[in-house]
């Protein structure tokens, strides 16, 4: 029986979109992924470049409860994608001329307020794995308090409580909620596959070396871009509301972006 992702007591697929089909051998393996963990799902081939009104028409009139979305070079799929959504994204980097280290700061470099949780370079199982795991019911986002980027969990706390979206604070990852957690990216810490976490590198002053380190920490997990942890808490509550529950205040937020941006 296939699980789908539960919206307003309806079961949506999760939607994958990669974008050329010289992806096959990345985007089969999501696929099979998902099947063989029971979560059904829609599959579309589509260039943010080359084809963006295709693009708009998929995410307009598909229904999912999730996206994923994988590319190369330049890889602006996944975050195109979220630009039109407040579903979540899972953003897969494919390996191409530089091993895939485009791709992957391409799609986990977002600017704040548009989130990509990000697996890693070739990532499709766990791109799928994450989906599964998005698809359980969670009630609350667990904030993990170890001392790191303190100042931007307390805004990210805010931003939670105007909006009334249920939260934690806890000294360690718990189970059946939406974990957030900053490490630091020259220690990366492991945790039971079952939890679900967003991970936010953390780092000061990086340098060229750290793009390949980053490249490194993230083979396995989800994560944003560094010390990024508006768009990390954004994301969980975008998996919060995969049944609809918190979809006008997404709404809102969105309108209210567009406006100051205008205004600037």
């Amino acid at each position: 029986m296939n699980r789908g992702i539960s919206v307003k007591g309806q079961k949506r697929p999760a939607l994958v979109i990669f974008g050329s089909q010289s992806d096959a051998s990345i985007y089969e393996r999501v696929i099979a992924r998902l099947h063989a963990e029971a979560v059904s799902s829609v599959f579309r081939i589509c260039s943010a470049h080359r084809s963006p009104g295709y693009l708009s028409e998929i995410l307009k009139n598909e229904e999912y409860g999730l996206v994923i979305a994988g590319a190369g070079l330049a890889a602006h799929l996944p975050g195109v994608v979220a630009s039109q959504t407040i579903r979540p994204v899972i953003g897969v980097p494919v390996s191409s001329s530089l091993g895939g280290l485009d791709a992957l700061l391409s799609i986990i470099q977002m600017p704040p307020g548009i989130p990509v949780l990000s697996v890693g370079i070739d990532a499709a199982e766990e791109a799928a794995r994450h989906a599964a795991l998005m698809s359980r019911s969670y009630d609350e986002i667990c904030i993990v308090t170890n001392g790191l980027l303190m100042e931007r969990f307390e805004k990210a706390r805010v931003w939670l409580q105007e909006r009334n979206i249920p939260h934690v604070f806890s000294d360690e990852p718990l189970k059946e909620k939406v974990n957030v957690l900053a490490f630091s990216l020259s220690r990366p810490a492991s945790f039971p596959g079952e939890l679900f976490i967003i991970r936010v590198p953390v780092l000061s002053e990086g340098t060229p070396e750290d793009a390949l380190l980053l490249a490194r920490t993230t083979s396995e997990g989800l994560f944003v871009g560094l010390n990024r942890v508006e768009n990390a808490v954004i994301a969980a509550a975008q998996i919060l509301s995969m049944d609809g529950s918190f979809d006008d205040q997404h709404h809102q937020y969105r309108k209210d972006m567009e406006k100051a941006i205008r205004l600037l």
